[in-house]
């Protein structure tokens, strides 16, 4: 599965999801497989400046209640 952003149009949100109904054949998953194991994966998911605003599971945040 490929990701694809988010968006503000619900036209095109509609559109997005509709994409779940699309069956793919074996030779069609191995195809996008093969692609995508061609393409090397480089750095994080977020810009090194931002991974200190992360919160992670071994983050002891404190009880607001």
């Amino acid at each position: 599965m490929i990701p694809i952003p988010g968006s503000s149009n619900a036209k095109r949100v509609k559109q997005n999801t509709e994409a779940a109904d699309i069956k793919l054949s074996e030779e069609d998953l191995k195809e996008i497989n093969r692609i995508l194991e061609s393409f090397e994966i480089k750095g994080g998911r977020y810009p090194d400046h931002s991974s200190g605003l992360l919160v992670s599971s071994h983050c002891h945040l404190p009880d607001l209640r």
